[in-house]
């Protein structure tokens, strides 16, 4: 469980770079795909139907830690882009 929701949360952090930091050029980022947003919500409905709550403990325990790095990752793509 945690690879994939790891993707998506690296995912996410593509979308505030493309979104937020326009001197990376939206063109190299993909952006055929719904939000990664939506799409990590709709996996977690499903397996919690299939396999129940408790399937997305070690995720839910990592991905905030990620999620905390962004704002930093962003601020230096801003400064490295300068």
């Amino acid at each position: 469980m945690l690879g994939t929701f790891l993707f998506f949360g690296v995912d996410h952090l593509l979308t505030r770079v493309r979104d937020e930091v326009p001197e990376v050029g939206a063109n190299r980022i993909v952006a055929d795909h719904p939000p990664s947003d939506s799409r990590a919500a709709a996996l977690r409905r499903t397996l919690t139907e299939l396999e129940g709550p408790d399937v997305f403990q070690l995720a839910d325990a990592f991905l905030p830690n990620l999620a905390e790095q962004e704002d930093r990752v962003i601020e230096s793509l801003r400064t490295l882009l300068r």
